[in-house]
Order: C-alpha cells, then structure tokens, then sequence
C-alpha cells in the first residue's frame, strides 16, 4: 500500500472535493477495506454495504485525517461501522455465519480466493486470524500496518498469521485425504 500516494490524494479530496482523487483512492483502497470487512462481518452482501457506509463516513470525516497512515485511517472507520452493524444484528437476530456463501457466476473484487481455502477459513480460523490472513494475503498490508489496524503488536500479528497459516495448511490436508 503506498502511503504518500494516498496522501496526496486525501489532500486533494480535502481541498477542492476532487472527484477523479477520490475515485483513484478508492480504487487503490477497495480491495482491502473489503477483504477487511468480510472477515469482520462474514457475508459478502453485509460487507458491500458497509464499505459503502465506511466511504460515505470517510468523505464526512476526511477533514480530522492527519497524514500518517490512510490506510489505517480508513480501516479504523470500517471497523466502528461494522462493529456497530454487528450490535445492532445482535438485537435484531442471531447471526449465521454459515451464510459467508458467494454468489455463483459473479466475478468481482468480491472473489477473493479459492472457494477451497475461503471455506477452510471458515471452519478453522477465528474472526481475528481470518482478518489478519485477509489484510495481508488479500488487501497486501504488511504485517507492521495490520499491527497499527487491529491494535496489536507486531510479533504478535505475526505469529498469529503464522499459526493461521498452519491451521489452514493441516486442515487442508486432512480433507484430501
């Protein structure tokens, strides 16, 4: 993820409202805020949606951003949004994640991975480690900035990867055999 490139285009995007920034910036940031909230809120449709809400807060909020970390700036956003969707489900209805199926035919940023490993995911890892696979497999954050997004420390980011790594890796050759 290249910072200062998404630097200058939050600048533009606070000074004049540029439209053409804006869009550049969303699509370098998409993918990763998606695969992000995915492995937050496990239903593809839940996470399109609050993506959007997430960018709708972002140009709300784009005049508090400090240059530092856009990413994690944007990230942090997603993460109240879908944490605060995920009180209101829990009022509302229990939640299935067994539902985290994809829609047959569509092709989009959406298609992460592998049906496969995308369902080994489910089964094995938890929230937290599916997020961190996730920021870094798909959104290709490196793991000192996913320590900054999910508030942990570096090592334990990387162990935490590490171990998911082998969990997905040991469940994925019980099923073939």
């Amino acid at each position: 993820m290249d910072n200062k490139r998404l630097d200058i285009l939050i600048a533009r995007i606070k000074e004049s409202g540029d439209e053409t920034a804006f869009a550049e910036f969303y699509e370098l940031t998409s993918k990763g805020l998606f695969s992000y909230l995915l492995s937050i809120v496990r239903r593809r449709e839940v996470a399109e949606d609050l993506m959007q809400d997430t960018y709708v807060r972002f140009r709300q909020s784009v005049q508090s951003y400090k240059s530092g970390n856009p990413a994690a700036f944007l990230i942090e956003i997603g993460k109240n949004i879908a944490f605060n969707h995920i009180k209101r489900a829990k009022y509302e209805t229990a939640t299935d994640f067994s539902e985290w199926e994809p829609v047959s035919g569509e092709k989009s940023v959406e298609d992460l991975a592998d049906t496969t490993v995308t369902d080994a995911m489910k089964k094995v890892l938890t929230a937290d480690e599916a997020q961190i696979v996730m920021l870094y497999v798909v959104a290709g954050f490196k793991h000192r900035e996913i320590a900054e997004i999910v508030k942990k420390p570096v090592g334990t980011v990387l162990w935490t990867y590490n171990n998911s790594l082998k969990k997905l890796r040991k469940y994925l050759k019980e099923e073939q055999a």
